[in-house]
């Protein structure tokens, strides 16, 4: 019994296998999620990102979570954070930060203010949220007295981490009764569990911060 002798080099053979394994390899890679940073031990680590370009090109709106930065507190444990680079105080402004309460779970940032030395001036903890309407928010004033503030630090507070929360939706509707129109509904109640990560809203409130946003969307149209 013969058999055909492959005359092909070793070379061209090797290389056409490789060319069949690679996409497959490439698919994977593609495929693998984005990797955590590293966590920092120190706040100067973070990486602080620019508020008022938040504020102006992406509506506020950011995404606490390990991806985009972590760090290490005292008590060894590791929190999703966000360092955020104040705008030069021209004028008094307030930042509104605001949590949304819908889905199963949600988030209660603790927010400090840092000097440039990245020291706390001013602290505020999860109680001082206000329950507005879908979200927990709070607004953080800043006038002269606050000049020495450069940063904004975020992440969950972990003295309210675990925390238990109740949502309540009404759905209503309308029914046809003979000799008229009656509306009929019910309540129903979910619960929330505080947890380490979520999405946040950002906002720059007064008169400049009016006129700014004004002129970006202008820009934009």
């Amino acid at each position: 019994m013969s058999s055909t002798p492959n005359n092909l080099p070793a070379g061209v053979c090797l290389a056409a296998w490789l060319a069949g394994l690679l996409p497959g390899l490439t698919g994977a890679a593609e495929d693998q999620p984005a990797a955590a940073v590293p966590c920092s031990t120190s706040r100067a680590e973070l990486k602080a990102h620019d508020l008022a370009e938040i504020f102006l090109k992406q509506q506020g709106k950011v995404e606490l979570k390990s991806a985009a930065g972590c760090l290490k507190l005292e008590n060894g444990m590791e929190l999703p954070a966000m360092l955020l680079a104040l705008p030069p105080l021209d004028s008094p402004y307030a930042i509104r930060i605001a949590a949304p309460t819908q889905g199963s779970s949600y988030l209660q940032p603790r927010i400090e203010m840092l000097d440039e030395q990245y020291h706390t001036l001013r602290s505020y903890g999860a109680e001082r949220l206000k329950r507005r309407g879908m979200e927990l928010s709070l607004e953080v004033f800043m006038s002269a007295a606050n000049a020495a503030e450069r940063f904004v630090l975020l992440c969950a507070d972990p003295e309210h981490l675990g925390d238990t929360d109740q949502k309540t939706t009404s759905q209503s509707q309308m029914l046809f009764v003979g000799t008229g129109f009656v509306i009929v509904g019910n309540d129903k109640t979910a619960s929330l569990r505080s947890v380490t990560d979520g999405a946040l809203t950002m906002q720059l409130l007064g008169e400049q911060w009016e006129k700014a946003l004004r002129a970006a969307r202008n820009r934009s149209r």
